[in-house]
């Protein structure tokens, strides 16, 4: 059905426009939109983190891996056991 209305409308559409009027196509004018500046939120940290943080700078710069977890360290802690629930040694 609306296949039909559509290729009727192809047909027709002098006959279908003849009555309506031209519109005047107006001048757009481009409007500059200012994208507003996000403030990114400061890490708040405590004396004691900022001065920690200050003693393992290196030249204004942390050293390589300093975020890094040591294994050994941390397997000790958590307590390992292997699947016949003997510990590791």
């Amino acid at each position: 059905m609306i296949y039909t209305l559509i290729e009727y409308a192809k047909e027709n559409q002098a006959d279908l426009t003849q009555g309506q009027l031209e519109r005047e196509e107006k001048e757009v004018k481009e409007v500059e939109v200012v994208e507003k500046k996000v403030k990114e939120k400061k890490e708040h940290m405590t004396k004691k983190q900022k001065s920690k943080l200050q003693d393992r700078m290196v030249d204004g710069e942390l050293p390589r891996g300093w975020d890094w977890v040591c294994l050994i360290r941390h397997l000790s802690q958590v307590g390992t056991e292997d699947q016949r629930g003997t510990p590791i040694k």
